[in-house]
């Protein structure tokens, strides 16, 4: 089992732009993939924890700072964030349970995340 604190990620709403027929992901995407690689090895987890092919679940709640932003637009950045790291591929996910909140005071995404059994 993995338990993490995260910062507030962005809107999966903000983090892809077109320009000139390209598609990029944007800075503030980069820096919260980055950021969640940082937090991990701080936690000491240096090799992806679930394997490829081991189905996992998760328990997401996302304690935002403002009453604005759909819980579902969050999902996918934390869990791309997250590749690599906690589990080999998001598609390893066969179960979520998600929660929002309000903490004006200290915006985060808190996680337990195991093997689905």
């Amino acid at each position: 089992m993995v338990n993490l604190t995260l910062p507030e990620p962005p809107s999966v709403n903000r983090i892809w732009r077109t320009a000139r027929g390209r598609t990029y992901k944007v800075p503030d995407a980069k820096h919260y993939g980055e950021l969640v690689a940082l937090i991990c090895r701080r936690l000491r987890i240096t090799e992806v924890v679930f394997a490829k092919g081991v189905p996992v679940r998760y328990t997401m709640t996302w304690y935002r700072a403002r009453r604005t932003g759909d819980l579902s637009n969050r999902i996918k950045v934390v869990e791309d964030a997250l590749n690599g790291i906690v589990w080999h591929d998001d598609g390893q996910v066969c179960e979520i349970h998600l929660y929002r909140r309000e903490d004006k005071a200290r915006a985060r995404v808190e996680l337990t995340i195991e093997e689905c059994v």
